[in-house]
C-alpha cells in the first residue's frame, strides 16, 4: 500500500505512537468520528491497521478517500464541527491539528463530547 501519511517529525512521532497504541483502544469500537479529517491522516492510519467499522470525517475542506478496505463503511461531510448535526453517537472522537484553528475551541470540544457514546 503507498504510504498516504505525512511524515514531519511530529507527524512521525504521532503516528509511531497511535501505531503502538491505538490496536487496544479500537477493540469493540466500530464508530469513529475525526473533526477535521482533511488529508485524511487518521484515516490512513486506520487503514494501516486494518481497522473495520464506520469513519465518519467532517472538515471544511474535506478530502476524499481513495482507497477503502472491505469491513470499512467510509463518510465524509463538507461541514465545520458548530454545523454538523447528527443524533448519531461515536465510540471514538479524534482531532487531530485543528483546534488551535478555531476560535471557539472551548465550544468545538463541547459539542464534541456531546457526539461521544
Amino acid at each position: 500500500m503507498e504510504n498516504k501519511i505525512p511524515y514531519s517529525p511530529q507527524r512521525l512521532e504521532a503516528t509511531n505512537t497511535l501505531l503502538t497504541i491505538l490496536p487496544g483502544y479500537l477493540k469493540n469500537k466500530k464508530k469513529i468520528i475525526d473533526i477535521g479529517s482533511g488529508k485524511l491522516y487518521f484515516y490512513n492510519v486506520l487503514l494501516k491497521l486494518k481497522f473495520k467499522g464506520k469513519y465518519l470525517g467532517i472538515d471544511i475542506e474535506p478530502k476524499r478517500p481513495d482507497k477503502t478496505q472491505k469491513g470499512l463503511t467510509v463518510r465524509i461531510f463538507k461541514k465545520s464541527i458548530f454545523d454538523f448535526k447528527t443524533k448519531e453517537k461515536f465510540d471514538i472522537a479524534v482531532c487531530f491539528w485543528v483546534l488551535e484553528h478555531i476560535k471557539k475551541d472551548m465550544l468545538a470540544l463541547n459539542k464534541i463530547s456531546k457526539l461521544i457514546k
